[in-house]
């Protein structure tokens, strides 16, 4: 199996890097049945190479530019390899002591890594969990924000509570509220517009509940995105001013969720970690290392305060808490089966509460390699890298006319740029079949992809930007085209629309991607451009 994943990534750029199959193609090549008898190993490998990979997206293919970046690495890998081998399952303290407990301290060392306040750690009055992804997180917190005020005011209430966010906010959000309940005319993305680069307008937030209050409807719930020119929101990355939202959530007893999933381990880095100013007014953050971080999928970091603020005001009613511990109240099960010593006697952590299934991985195991094999110091130098390398690429936009810097940059002309950090990772969990999966002591002497100074983590250093490409005078053309019908084949983006604009949405972040790939897509990118224009 190692050599065949060691193949796989050795031939990935001979892939298309968008699966080139029609829908139901799968149906038709394997058998309407399971076998009565076993088959070999060599034969199922065999059809994953025949039958499987021609439908597979390739994520960790160099020229896969779309969505958001998905790596690993190798400490990751050997997390998710221990996981599997002792497959065990954590719902509660007793059933696995040691994840839990090892959870625990691993989201506090990854907090303390961010600078959260001493409120969102274990050791403190909060604690962290890993979710499977942010989508996961803002739900749960969001029914723990509901819960929290209809405990209060009755079930009744739920038609009148509302959710506020801006309009670039990540749609996990909408679908959190359809989950929870809440009534979509109550689920509002205040419009954002280019005078405030798409961030949500605290002025345009007070109002807004200001106004909802006077019609007697309870705002409960702000969720907010951060890191301006680094992450923000999935689809323009804007970042929203924590601090003077925070202040309005505090005076209006409103939830308060930071959502800093598409690049918040930036933040680790002291000259970024400005970018999460105002979290301390924060009732709930969530990252996802899977994302950056080097730990493999799935991997979302959720810290919550406890307690939630004691006292509370919706629409002008104070009401007082006594319930500290409001996620794990939306959350908690206790029927008799699940009953023990120390769960009754609270003196252990339950990540059931914490969560929607009963049952969880030992995602820990991965999380804790990669902070330990990897270590503070690199893991920073290899954010810095990431970085250097999309100055570059914005550089090459610069210097094409066509193409203007989009959201905090000046306008230049036809196409546009919006600078987001994310991350890559090298090839280093493949080399030499992964040292017989014993590649710890190796880890500083792997194949690099490109010298470099900050490669002391045994991986290809590299960096990428998001970028959005607007074609100004052929909106028309390209409305109702996907990016896999305009660059099929070549490289895999993703779209947006901003302002009414069609963007194109490039970013860089595939494991294997290196300076070379990103300069090769940008001659596509120009190559594209000079074609559709003079087609026009």
């Amino acid at each position: 199996m190692v050599d065949f994943i060691a193949d796989y990534y050795k031939s990935i750029e001979n892939f298309p890097v968008l699966s080139q199959v029609e829908p139901g193609y799968l149906r038709e090549l394997l058998p309407d049945s399971a076998p009565n008898q076993p088959e070999t190993l060599q034969n199922v490998l065999d059809d994953v190479q025949a039958k499987i990979l021609p439908g597979v997206t390739h994520w960790q293919s160099p020229s896969y530019f779309a969505y958001y970046p998905s790596n690993s690495s190798v400490a990751g890998f050997l997390g998710e390899m221990l996981s599997a081998g002792i497959n065990m399952v954590g719902f509660s303290w007793i059933t696995s002591p040691a994840a839990t407990e090892l959870e625990m301290i691993v989201l506090d060392w990854l907090g303390k890594l961010l600078k959260l306040p001493e409120d969102f750690l274990s050791t403190g009055q909060g604690g962290g969990v890993i979710q499977g992804t942010a989508s996961e997180s803002v739900l749960v917190v969001l029914l723990a924000a509901r819960d929290r005020v209809l405990t209060k005011l009755g079930k009744n209430a739920l038609e009148k509570l509302v959710v506020y966010a801006s309009d670039q906010t990540h749609s996990a959000l909408q679908k959190a509220c359809k989950i929870g309940g809440i009534h979509p005319e109550n689920c509002k993305l205040l419009k954002t517009d280019s005078s405030t680069n798409y961030a949500l307008s605290p002025d345009l937030l007070s109002k807004a509940i200001s106004d909802d209050i006077s019609t007697g409807l309870i705002p409960f719930f702000l969720c907010a995105t951060v890191l301006k020119r680094l992450v923000g929101t999935t689809s323009s990355t804007a970042v929203d001013p924590l601090l003077a939202l925070g202040k309005i959530a505090k005076n209006n007893g409103i939830w308060f969720h930071v959502d800093a999933a598409y690049a918040g381990s930036a933040c680790i880095c002291p000259e970024y970690r400005c970018y999460i100013d105002g979290v301390e007014e924060a009732d709930s953050f969530n990252m996802n290392a899977h994302k950056w971080l080097l730990t493999n999928f799935d991997c979302s970091a959720l810290w919550v305060k406890f307690p939630p603020l004691e006292n509370e005001n919706w629409g002008g009613i104070l009401l007082e808490f006594e319930d500290r511990n409001a996620l794990i109240q939306a959350l908690s099960t206790n029927p008799e089966y699940l009953k023990n010593k120390a769960s009754q006697a609270n003196m252990v952590v339950d990540y059931k509460d914490w969560q929607i299934p009963l049952g969880r991985r030992f995602r820990s195991l991965k999380l804790w390699m990669v902070l330990r094999l990897y270590g503070l110091e690199n893991l920073q130098c290899y954010i810095r890298n990431h970085i250097n390398l999309a100055k570059y690429f914005e550089g090459l936009v610069a210097a094409d006319s066509r193409f203007e810097v989009f959201v905090d940059m000046v306008a230049v002309f036809d196409l546009n740029l919006v600078p987001s950090l994310v991350s890559l990772i090298g090839d280093s969990l493949y080399w030499d079949k992964v040292k017989a999966l014993d590649p710890l002591p190796h880890i500083g002497d792997a194949p690099h992809r490109r010298s470099s100074s900050d490669a002391a983590l045994g991986l290809a250093l590299s960096r990428y930007r998001s970028v959005w490409i607007s074609q100004v005078p052929s909106v028309a053309a390209l409305a109702g085209c996907y990016p896999s019908d305009i660059f099929f084949g070549k490289i895999f983006i993703s779209h947006t629309v901003l302002s009414g604009k069609y963007i194109l949405r490039f970013a860089v972040g595939a494991p294997l991607t290196e300076e070379r790939h990103v300069i090769a897509a940008w001659k596509v990118l120009q190559d594209e451009s000079t074609s559709l224009l003079g087609s026009l």
